[in-house]
């Protein structure tokens, strides 16, 4: 019986060992790494999170080879940067792939993960590591002119976006005649938009129309030709806004609004209702300024710029007050604390600290104007007070001066009385009383 029980249970461990196996390799398969990176490139965008489950079993592997366990570090980082917006997760998981590159000498490799560290560091506003790591990208591409060049594209926009306003345009500018001997129209182009922007910057107004005009010239040669013409106008509308050239500031913002609101661009809508709104306050028509930027504030939030909204509920506030709508300037008041309050939920916590600092500067604002709507608040309280009070003494006048003017009459008219029945009792001494009322 013993035996026969014991047989049983071996049998029973030896099926369930062989079900585990079975359910190992049939329900949970092990992917190859091609298997494994073909998932995770359909993956890493829309489903982050999968694409990284994936990669951690790869990682699992023992016997994966050294290149592909820095591809799978590389895919990590894109899947944390691009697909989770968590560039300095991303960063570490790129070094390790840079790493792993560089020991196995696959330069493609290295280069393909500097360009990242570049972009993820420039991202969290960490502008010299990312100038950094392009110039080594720089080092690796020697020999490949169109590399070189794009690479050159981002270390001006990296200087840019770091307010050196003059290096960027000296790294730039050299790439115009060899984008137009390539043939690059669209490189061509953006290089003028980037170069336009930083002689904004440095007040180099007639620079930068120039290269907006060629941005002008240029676009029917390339896609998207609307939205770039858009964009030149809108930004030499903003030059003529500048220097007070008003007529010339209307004619380009109202053809760029009516470009952007063509391609559902709601975003650069907003810029330039924004800019419109300036004009209108800049030719004292501040009814007009209202309505553009009250058309800004009706846009898709979720699409909108929270600075530019920003920006237009702030001279919403300004523009009621100087029309001393008090009860406007709190419900503007009470709209930009509303909409900032959940972009602040919603980003205080992550580790981009470019998101920090627009989180920490949404707080400041939310700060700022619940001060500002209790000031509001107060000052129609009091306005209240004073015209109650006000009403009231007009009132209390009234009723004075009407009470004085009623006694005068019927004093009057008591006098009269009194002569008459003087005149028929006295007659002689009725005129002398009245000789001494005219002698008095």
């Amino acid at each position: 019986m013993l035996m026969k029980t014991r047989s049983i249970f071996i049998q029973a461990t030896v099926f369930l060992f062989f079900l585990s196996a079975f359910n190992d390799a049939f329900a949970h398969p092990v992917l190859t790494p091609d298997e494994g990176f073909s998932k995770v490139k359909e993956l890493y965008l829309q489903s982050p999170n999968e694409a990284l489950s994936l990669l951690d079993e790869l990682l699992e592997n023992k016997d994966l080879s050294k290149e592909d366990r820095a591809k799978a570090h590389y895919y990590t980082g894109l899947a944390l940067a691009r697909g989770l917006n968590k560039e300095d997760q991303a960063i570490i998981a790129y070094y390790k792939a840079l790493t792993l590159y560089e020991e196995s000498k696959n330069i493609k490799g290295q280069k393909a993960t500097l360009k990242k560290l570049a972009f993820a560091h420039r991202t969290l506003l960490k502008y010299d590591f990312s100038i950094d790591y392009f110039g080594r990208v720089l080092d690796l591409t020697k020999g490949d002119s169109l590399k070189q060049a794009y690479t050159k594209y981002n270390i001006g926009k990296t200087y840019r976006l770091a307010e050196q306003y003059d290096l960027a345009i000296a790294t730039q500018k050299e790439l115009l005649p060899y984008f137009e001997s390539q043939g690059k129209t669209i490189d061509l182009v953006d290089t003028h938009l980037e170069l336009g922007f930083s002689q904004v910057k440095l007040e180099e107004f007639e620079k930068a129309k120039y290269h907006y005009s060629e941005v002008l010239t240029l676009a029917d040669k390339i896609e998207e030709s609307a939205r770039y013409r858009a964009k030149a106008l809108n930004s030499l509308g903003h030059i003529s806004l500048k220097t007070n050239d008003l007529q010339s500031a209307e004619k380009y913002l109202k053809e760029a609004l009516k470009l952007f609101q063509s391609l559902n661009d709601v975003s650069q809508t907003a810029i330039v209702l924004n800019n419109l709104g300036f004009l209108a306050s800049a030719n004292q028509n501040q009814d007009l300024a209202i309505t553009y930027f009250k058309e800004l504030i009706e846009l898709d939030p979720a699409n909108t710029s929270i600075a530019e909204l920003n920006l237009a509920l702030e001279e919403l506030i300004t523009l009621s007050k100087q029309q001393n709508d008090l009860e406007a300037a709190l419900a503007y008041s009470d709209q930009l604390i509303n909409l900032t309050k959940p972009y602040l939920e919603l980003h205080a916590n992550l580790d981009n600290l470019n998101k920090q600092y627009q989180a920490e500067r949404a707080q400041h604002l939310i700060a700022k104007y619940e001060m500002q709507k209790h000031l509001y608040e107060v000052k129609l309280k009091r306005n209240v007070v004073i015209a109650v009070l006000t009403t009231l003494f007009i009132i209390g006048l009234a009723f004075y001066l009407w009470y004085r003017k009623r006694s005068r009459h019927e004093i009057a008219g008591l006098s009269l009385h009194n002569d008459i029945m003087l005149y028929q009792l006295n007659p002689e001494l009725y005129q002398e009383v009245q000789k001494e009322r005219l002698a008095s």
